[in-house]
C-alpha cells in the first residue's frame, strides 16, 4: 500500500504542476452560496429545483445546466437545518482546502461529481442527488481530523471521529442491504475519499493485522515455560514462587523441582 500511496501522490504533485493554476480558489464558499440561492429561490416558488435536477432525458434535449445544478440543490426541510448543514459544510470544505490546497481539494470534489454524474447518466430513471458527494468531504475531514470536537446544532460536544463512524454505518447498510443502483451511487460518490485514502487505509489494516500477529506471538512465548521439573512436570507458570534446580549427581542435566531435588532417583 506505500506504493499505491507513493503512486497517487506522484500523480497529484505532476497533475498540480500542470494544472495547479486553474484550481477555483474558495470553492466551498461557491457551493455553499448556490445552496443558500437556490434554497431561498426554491422557498419563494417551490417548482424551481425542478429545472436544476439532473434529467438526463432533458439535457440531452440542450438543458446542460443541469449537469452541475443539481450539486446545489439542498434538501427540503427546516431553515434552522439548511443554516446549519451548510455552515458546517463550509467549516469542513474550507478545513480540507485549507489542508491540501485549492487544486487537491477542487480535484476531491471534481472526482466525486464526475462518478457521481455518470452514474445518472448510465441509470437515467435514479434520482441523483448530492448528498453522499458532501459526506464524502465529511468522511475526509474526519480522517484528517478525527479528535475535532464540533457542536450539534451548537449545543451538543461530539467529536468528528463517532459522526463519521455513524455515517459509515449508513453508507455500509445501504450497500449490504440496497438494491444493486443504491450500491452504484454510495460507491461512486465516495470513489474520491477512496482514491485519496484508500492506501492509507488499507495500510493501517495490514499494520493493526502485523501488531495483532506480533502480540499472538508474543503472549505464546510468555505462556511457553522455561524451567519444568522433570518428575512432576511443573513449571513457573503454575506457580511463580516454584524453584528450578539441575541435579549435581545426575548428568542428564534434567531440570527438578526442589520437592523432587533430592527426592528423585539419581542416575
Amino acid at each position: 500500500m506505500v506504493r499505491i500511496e507513493y503512486w497517487f501522490e506522484k500523480l497529484l504533485n505532476r497533475l498540480q504542476r500542470r494544472y495547479g493554476q486553474f484550481a477555483i480558489r474558495d470553492l466551498t464558499m461557491y457551493i455553499v452560496s448556490f445552496n443558500a440561492f437556490v434554497y431561498i429561490l426554491n422557498y419563494f416558488n417551490p417548482g424551481y429545483i425542478n429545472l436544476l435536477t439532473l434529467n438526463v432525458r432533458k439535457v440531452f434535449k440542450g438543458q446542460v445546466w443541469r449537469v452541475f445544478t443539481y450539486l446545489f440543490i439542498p434538501p427540503s426541510t427546516h431553515f434552522l437545518f439548511i443554516f446549519f448543514m451548510l455552515y458546517f459544510l463550509y467549516f469542513v470544505g474550507t478545513a480540507l482546502e485549507t489542508e491540501w490546497g485549492s487544486f487537491r481539494f477542487n480535484l476531491y470534489y471534481l472526482i466525486g461529481m464526475i462518478s457521481t454524474t455518470l452514474i445518472g447518466f448510465c441509470f437515467p430513471s435514479i434520482h441523483i442527488t448530492n448528498i453522499f458527494l458532501n459526506i464524502s468531504l465529511f468522511l475526509a475531514f474526519a480522517t484528517l481530523y478525527p479528535d475535532f470536537i464540533v457542536y450539534l446544532f451548537f449545543i451538543i460536544p461530539i467529536k468528528v471521529k463517532y459522526l463519521a463512524i455513524i455515517s459509515w454505518l449508513i453508507i455500509m447498510f445501504n450497500i449490504l442491504f440496497g438494491s444493486l443502483t443504491t450500491k452504484l451511487v454510495i460507491i461512486t460518490a465516495i470513489l474520491n475519499y477512496l482514491l485519496f485514502f484508500g492506501g492509507e487505509i488499507i495500510g493501517n489494516i495490514k499494520l493493526m493485522h502485523r501488531k495483532r500477529k506480533a502480540l499472538s506471538l508474543f503472549s505464546q512465548l510468555e505462556k511457553e515455560s522455561l524451567h519444568k521439573c522433570f518428575i512432576c512436570g511443573k513449571t513457573e507458570n503454575d506457580d511463580s514462587n516454584l524453584e528450578f534446580r539441575v541435579c549435581n549427581i545426575c548428568s542428564d542435566g534434567k531440570e527438578y523441582c526442589l520437592e523432587h531435588l533430592e527426592s528423585h532417583e539419581h542416575k
